[in-house]
């Protein structure tokens, strides 16, 4: 059986790379002023990344969603790994020098968003 939430999950991956290493003026004026979209569209990004991760992780395991101590470390590893991309991405706009720029509050953003995504999808996977 085909794994859609590993599909899924490099697919957004790939997504957040183009939307983070993007040129800033790739995205023109949005023409709506709220305060800190930036940070809830990093929160969104990485949210639905999350949770087609943790998907892809209990796709791998026959479907059964299980607490083991083994299953919360690969929990742990989706935390680490998502958080670790999104920091290489900020750093990456800091180096890339296209009017984007590493900002601490998109990495909260980013690992809140994780976590939120994987807590959306253990919930979920449990009904």
């Amino acid at each position: 059986m085909k794994n859609y939430y590993l599909f899924g999950t490099c697919c957004w991956t790939l997504l957040i790379a183009i939307t983070s290493l993007a040129p800033s003026r790739s995205f023109g004026e949005v023409g709506v002023d709220i305060r800190h979209l930036d940070k809830v569209i990093h929160f969104t990004l990485y949210m639905i990344l999350a949770f087609l991760a943790s998907g892809a992780l209990r796709k791998s395991e026959n479907n059964e969603l299980s607490t083991t101590r083994s299953e919360k470390l690969k929990y742990l590893w989706i935390v680490l790994l998502i958080g670790g991309y999104g920091f290489f991405l900020e750093v990456m706009q800091e180096l890339m020098d296209m009017g984007r720029h590493f900002d601490v509050w998109d990495i909260i953003a980013n690992i809140a968003g994780t976590f939120t995504g994987m807590i959306i999808f253990v919930k979920a996977a449990k009904n």
